[in-house]
């Protein structure tokens, strides 16, 4: 008799855990389209943000090219004025960005 009962126990057990884990797949299920839309709100909010860079990156960069001459012109007196002279580092770090944005250049050259 105590044999029947640890079968009875062990399906009981085993229609719990088939219940359980239909449910759990239908979270899943539920999950996953939760995630799914997540997923395509942060892609339309992504894009409308790249749209507002690119429409505040546009402006700034037309500024700057029609106005080129005139702020090389104003860093010129400002310097003058203010007597400004880099230290030895900052003359180090401004010829390694200038190094490796030519290195760059010449490498997307060769590129094309």
């Amino acid at each position: 008799m105590d044999e029947n009962v640890g079968e009875v126990e062990r399906t009981e057990v085993f229609r719990v855990n088939s219940v359980g884990n239909s449910l759990r797949s239908l979270d899943k299920d539920a999950k996953i389209r939760d995630l799914e839309d997540e997923v395509l709100s942060l892609k339309t909010q992504l894009q409308s943000t790249q749209e507002q860079l690119n429409k505040y990156l546009s402006h700034n960069k037309k500024y700057y090219e029609n106005n080129k001459e005139l702020h090389k012109q104003r860093v010129k007196e400002y310097i003058q004025k203010t007597n400004y002279t880099p230290s030895p580092e900052k003359k180090k770090e401004y010829a390694r960005t200038a190094y490796l944005n030519k290195k760059a250049k010449l490498k997307a050259e060769q590129e094309n």
